[in-house]
């Protein structure tokens, strides 16, 4: 048997609602409205919350319940702490503290991202310094998912070693590589 939590953005919001009621409950003189008053601040609010959705995963799967998670993506702008230079990753479009609490109990994290070909082309046209304008064109676009990224521009990973790094986004592709690595997996114990 198996959950699919579609979406995990819903799923944290249901659980701050929660924290805040619990908290409310607790503090019947102090209420609080938002999840960032609960518990203090600090992110105590969004880590109880964590908390309360790693504990309905362990009660799931303590009953035979597999549990998987959807989420939607977003870019996010990083500053490398070495060479101080900014660039984007596609990440999950959730708190850090919720990524981070779902990625420690996941033995794979994929994201399907649309890889795309963009060249740059000549519009016939001039601009007032006689520079020929150009325009970023789609040449083609392929789904995929990626199941580990060297080069962290996608925020993807997990436990799997022996997982490869993308396939195409089909289902078969998809089952696929998650077999083939858990099969390498068993070979190698």
């Amino acid at each position: 048997k198996i959950v699919f939590i579609d979406t995990w953005d819903n799923a944290i919001l249901l659980a701050e609602k929660e924290v805040i009621r619990l908290y409310n409950k607790e503090n019947p003189d102090g209420k609080v409205k938002t999840i960032n008053q609960a518990y203090g601040g600090f992110n105590r609010g969004q880590k109880r919350a964590a908390e309360l959705l790693n504990n309905m995963i362990d009660r799931l799967q303590n009953v035979g319940v597999k549990v998987d998670v959807i989420m939607h993506v977003k870019n996010k702008s990083i500053v490398d702490v070495t060479t101080e230079k900014e660039y984007d990753q596609l990440t999950a479009d959730a708190s850090q503290t919720y990524f981070n609490a779902i990625k420690m109990n996941f033995d794979v994290i994929a994201v399907g991202y649309i890889d795309r070909e963009i060249v740059t082309q000549k519009t016939g046209r001039k601009d007032i310094k006689n520079n020929d304008i150009t325009k970023q064109t789609v040449k083609s676009e392929t789904r995929k998912i990626k199941f580990r990224d060297t080069g962290y521009a996608i925020d993807a990973g997990g436990r799997l070693k022996y997982i490869v790094e993308e396939v195409p986004f089909e289902a078969d592709e998809f089952i696929n590589a998650i077999t083939d690595a858990l099969k390498k997996e068993a070979e190698r114990r």
